[in-house]
């Protein structure tokens, strides 16, 4: 019986960094939101959390989206938790190009950040804007890596 050793190819960032750029991404985005819907209670709602985390995951398989979009074999895309670091995240364990790592880094800011939020305001629907801008801020460290 063999085993199958997969090289995950990993990128390490200062996170003050990506902190700090949230708090840019947040200031502006939450003033235009509140400005837009005002205070509508949507915190106050107990599913509020539970549809936060469903979006947590949204955003990683979108991730797995955009690898699998640029030419990456589903099952070389994997998904998990590093709890202790507070986050989840997907890998590719194919060697993939510059521009797939590109594509899969921005698909969740394109879709759930942007797309979903001009959909918030064109059907009024502070939930949605409010998820949005909450991807948004998540999706900080991923505009560090594209950066980079």
């Amino acid at each position: 019986m063999s085993t199958t050793n997969k090289k995950a190819y990993t990128f390490e960032m200062n996170i003050v960094r990506a902190n700090i750029l949230s708090i840019v991404i947040f200031i502006p985005c939450a003033v235009i939101t509140f400005s837009i819907f005002g205070y509508s209670g949507i915190f106050d709602k107990p599913f509020f959390l539970t549809i936060m985390i469903f979006y947590f995951f949204l955003h990683e398989f979108l991730h797995g989206v955009g690898y699998y979009l640029g030419g990456c074999k589903r099952k070389n895309i994997t998904y998990g938790a590093a709890l202790e670091k507070g986050i989840f995240y997907c890998m590719s364990y194919q060697e993939i190009t510059k521009k797939n790592i590109l594509i899969s880094l921005q698909m969740p800011f394109a879709v759930i950040s942007v797309v979903t939020y001009v959909v918030a305001i064109s059907f009024h629907f502070p939930l949605l804007a409010w998820l949005s801008v909450i991807n948004c801020i998540g999706a900080s460290m991923d505009m560090v890596m594209f950066y980079y």
